[in-house]
């Protein structure tokens, strides 16, 4: 069976995180490094390495974390994309990579995102009271 390939050499530096949101029916291939997969409601983790990979079959979140610089190829049995959102932070101080967005536009990711961070509330040192 033929696969459709949603990103074909997706680099991540050590340390970078992939979040796949509702990606059930996606396939995740390591070619290169080790990535660590796990998914929302899984009892179980997958160290991945070179030539291997892993079908994503719940919806909610899943995680890859590169344990080295890792490339890995996203690919699904269907022409669309099933996850709702892929995205990607090279580090923990690096900007958010939106690499899909099911029925949405980039520019409006970028005004929900600033929005929600203007409302959020600052928790800082201090008093509370």
């Amino acid at each position: 069976m033929d696969n459709y390939i949603v990103q074909s050499r997706l680099g991540m530096p050590p340390g970078a995180l992939l979040r796949i949101d509702d990606g059930a029916g996606l396939l995740v291939q390591v070619l290169e490094g080790e990535v660590w997969m796990t998914e929302e409601g899984s009892g179980t983790d997958h160290v991945l390495g070179p030539g291997q990979r892993m079908a994503l079959h719940r919806g909610g979140a899943a995680l890859g974390h590169a344990l080295r610089r890792s490339v890995v190829r996203l690919s699904s049995a269907q022409p669309e994309v099933p996850a709702r959102r892929i995205t990607l932070r090279s580090n923990r101080a690096g900007a958010e990579a939106m690499l899909h967005q099911r029925g949405g536009s980039a520019l409006g990711h970028a005004l929900r995102r600033l929005l929600a961070n203007l409302l959020t509330p600052v928790i800082g040192p201090g008093p509370i009271g």
